[in-house]
């Protein structure tokens, strides 16, 4: 499964602690090996790439990884509808106690 993100900031909104714009492209595929799906996020913008393993947890999906400096990264997808989901996204630095939220997206289908 493939998903494309272009998301601009809308002018005049304070920007999130990951500066500015994204244009991405996430790759999905299971893996019955694991019996969970491997994620491949790209934004060739800002030079990134992710590499995490989705799971379900509850009603909601769950995506886990560590990147290439040490940070843990969880996407939490949760309120999942036909129409709808709440994304967010969390980075806990190697050394911190804790999780710091980056991500915070409430996304809807457009509709027409």
């Amino acid at each position: 499964m493939q998903d494309v993100w272009i998301i601009p900031r809308p002018a005049g909104a304070p920007a999130f602690p990951i500066a500015g714009n994204w244009y991405g492209t996430t790759l999905r595929i299971y893996d019955p090996t694991i019996a969970a799906w491997r994620i491949s996020w790209f934004d060739p913008g800002r030079s990134l790439f992710r590499q995490q393993i989705g799971r379900p947890r509850g009603d909601d999906i769950v995506q886990e990884g560590t990147t290439e400096t040490g940070e843990l990264t969880r996407w939490s997808f949760t309120e999942i509808t036909g129409d709808s989901f709440h994304w967010l996204g969390e980075v806990k630095p190697a050394a911190a106690a804790d999780w710091r939220l980056t991500v915070d997206v409430r996304a809807k289908r457009r509709k027409g």
